[in-house]
């Protein structure tokens, strides 16, 4: 199982593991909505490749998706992904894995050139 994992509020370290990781140094809008994080988790360990799981998270561009109308969005008055205002560590893994961060505030470790980073800004 690819491995999920959001931070919230406070200062946070996430080690992901092997596989592809989604790591969220923030918080989102559905934390505590279990049906909506059953969507992404859904999704992110489908068969699907990288690029269209990440892609299907991001917002509606197939018809193809396990995570229904849940989306990753980091910005405009549909963001659902929100910057905690706290330094966060961010360790990816072995795998392919995705982060969520401030990308100047945040450090973030063991990320490769084919890995994506969305920004959250303060």
């Amino acid at each position: 199982m690819l491995s999920i994992l959001v931070g919230g509020a406070d200062a946070d370290l996430f080690k992901g593991k092997n596989g592809d990781d989604l790591l969220i140094g923030g918080s989102t809008v559905f934390d505590g909505n279990e049906l909506a994080i059953w969507a992404i988790q859904s999704e992110w360990n489908s068969a699907r490749s990288y690029e269209e799981r990440a892609t299907n998270l991001r917002g509606p561009s197939s018809s193809l998706r396990a995570n229904g109308e849940v989306f990753l969005v980091t910005s405009g008055t549909n963001a659902t992904v929100f910057e905690d205002h706290d330094s966060d560590e961010l360790v990816g893994g072995s795998g392919r894995d995705w982060y969520f961060a401030n990308l100047a505030f945040d450090l973030l470790d063991d990320v490769s050139k084919d890995e994506w980073m969305d920004e959250l800004d303060l």
